[in-house]
């Protein structure tokens, strides 16, 4: 088994993970309770096939999709349920 160094820096991955996956949680948090005075509405969160299908060297990149899609995932769900009661 080989060594595989991981590239780049903490703050190479903190920068764009705090603009990728916290903007777009403090804006759905922003959004949401408007949303859910309403009963309807969209929330649209766009991503890549990088969460899913990962190529080296652009680990950090995968890590910000994946985080978004499983967030945006959970949430559906979650909101699905708060709905339908």
């Amino acid at each position: 088994m080989t060594r595989e160094k991981i590239p780049g820096s903490i703050d190479d991955l903190g920068r764009p993970f705090d603009a990728n996956v916290f903007g777009v949680v403090a804006m759905i948090k922003a959004v949401l309770p408007g949303r859910r005075e309403v009963w309807h509405g969209h929330i649209v969160n766009v991503t890549s096939m990088s969460g899913f299908i990962t190529k080296p060297g652009i680990s950090f990149y995968c890590g910000r999709k994946f985080a978004l899609d499983d967030i945006s995932e959970t949430l559906l769900v979650s909101c699905a349920k708060s709905l339908s009661r």
